[in-house]
């Protein structure tokens, strides 16, 4: 019911792990894509743009769509697709910048830790984030992608 919670994590821990070292598998990865601009070169750029905009992003008084409504029944004209992948990708991408890269990982680290082979939800992964960075900041990018009446206990 919660598809971003997955994917979005994945998609954001598949990119970091791309760009770690130049190794064969990248090479597969960029001709499975069928793009020769996935590049070090390129994600390095992509990675430091990103980090720019979630900078602007947690700085402004700016809104988004929330990435939580039920994707069973989401409102109307809310594309499931974007909760998940696009805009799902975003949240943990600012949630990173917001909190720093050390207490994010430890973060990450602490929820796989603790929700191995079960059914986490969303609130689940909130409790985890707020258990290591609980500040405003934190919070107020968490209230911009979370819609709380759709949080389960």
């Amino acid at each position: 019911m919660e598809p971003w919670l997955d994917e979005s994590l994945t998609n954001l821990l598949e990119n970091g792990v791309y760009d770690l070292t130049y190794t064969k598998s990248k090479s597969y990865c960029a001709k499975l894509m069928h793009s020769k601009f996935y590049t070090r070169k390129n994600v390095k750029r992509a990675n430091k743009i990103l980090k720019e905009n979630a900078n602007q992003f947690i700085n402004k008084n700016q809104k988004t769509n929330y990435i939580n409504y039920p994707v069973n029944n989401p409102p109307k004209g809310v594309n499931t697709k974007d909760m998940a992948y696009e805009l799902g990708m975003d949240f943990p991408a600012v949630l990173k910048v917001a909190m720093g890269e050390t207490k994010f990982f430890d973060a990450l680290h602490d929820y796989y830790q603790t929700y191995y082979l079960k059914q986490a939800t969303a609130q689940d992964f909130l409790n985890i984030i707020r258990k290591y960075d609980n500040s405003k900041k934190v919070n107020n990018v968490i209230n911009k992608f979370i819609d709380p009446k759709y949080l389960s206990e």
